[in-house]
């Protein structure tokens, strides 16, 4: 039986504003041998392959390469950069579906490739995506996890669709439908959903509307890398910065209170490398530090020692 490949998947593109995108993304693994001890220093041979729709998906472009496992088992390459098996790397639509990574890895450097791993491109490569979405006009639904909002986004406006105001007397209201648009500025790359709200975002802002109908805005430093949801949070983070839209409060007199949605941001220190989500809170890591937010929207954070390896959320 084939063994799992431990993942540590970045995705960060380096734009030349002179310059064409380039058509390459930057990759990192940890390899294990078959005992689950670290390959160290020394050369491997990865057979790289991009997966369309799931796990198991078309192969739409694969690659050779090899490469230098370090003191710490970490593998860096560019996936595009390798010698061509199948497919197109450059004429890869990023933009029509999901797409996975496949890695089958030879830690004796030759093709007898026993160890291997599939993880799944939680967020489009910004470039990449940009250059196929750039000019497109297309436009996507999303609906919140109580069915109290719809939102049509396209590449330049978002609409939202609902019928719940907040009333000071009273709390929230059930009221006609009504629409409230927003304008968006840059690319739009993705969005999640909450129970109570949705956020929209490109490659400079994000956007959340929340459960009484508003949208709020919030500037993004860095690229971005994904988006993760719970119940009651969204948190979108770059290479630099977390964002979290929550609408949670908490009073001294009547504990946790449901309130217009705010954006909270923290700076991250490291490379980030991922994210999981409880049913109340979300965290983000990164090769040195966790960063956690909780439900009534505080970021604390932890010091890591080693390397992270992986999340494990109940």
């Amino acid at each position: 039986m084939k063994n799992l490949l431990n993942l540590l998947l970045v995705c960060f593109i380096s734009l030349n504003v002179l310059a064409q995108v380039p058509q390459k993304m930057s990759y990192q693994a940890i390899i294990h041998d078959a005992n689950n001890n670290l390959i160290r220093n020394q050369q491997v041979k990865m057979k790289i392959s991009i997966l369309k729709s799931s796990s198991t998906g078309t192969v739409v472009y694969s690659e050779t390469q090899a490469v230098n496992a370090n003191t710490n088992g970490l593998v860096t390459l560019e996936i595009g950069g390798g010698t061509i098996v199948s497919g197109s790397f450059s004429s890869i639509d990023w933009s029509s579906d999901s797409y996975y990574v496949k890695t089958e890895t030879d830690p004796t450097g030759g093709t007898n490739y026993s160890i291997s791993g599939t993880s799944q491109l939680l967020s489009v490569p910004y470039a990449l995506y940009a250059e196929k979405a750039n000019n497109s006009t297309t436009s996507n639904t999303i609906r919140s996890g109580t069915g109290e909002q719809i939102v049509i986004y396209t590449s330049s406006y978002a609409y939202a669709y609902n019928s719940i105001v907040n009333n000071s007397m009273t709390g929230a209201q059930r009221v006609n439908g009504y629409w409230k648009s927003q304008s968006l500025s840059g690319i739009p790359l993705g969005y999640a959903s909450s129970n109570y709200g949705i956020v929209i975002y490109t490659n400079s802002y994000a956007y959340g509307i929340d459960y009484y109908g508003n949208w709020t805005t919030q500037s993004l430093s860095g690229t971005p890398i994904g988006a993760l949801s719970n119940g009651e949070q969204i948190v979108i983070y770059t290479n630099s910065y977390a964002y979290a839209f929550n609408s949670i409060v908490y009073n001294s007199m009547s504990g946790a209170q449901r309130v217009n949605g705010y954006w909270k941001s923290q700076s991250l220190s490291g490379t980030p490398i991922g994210g999981t989500s409880s049913s109340l809170e979300t965290v983000i890591y990164t090769n040195s530090y966790a960063y956690g937010f909780d439900y009534y929207g505080n970021w604390t954070n932890n010091s890591l020692s080693g390397t992270p390896l992986g999340t494990i959320s109940k």
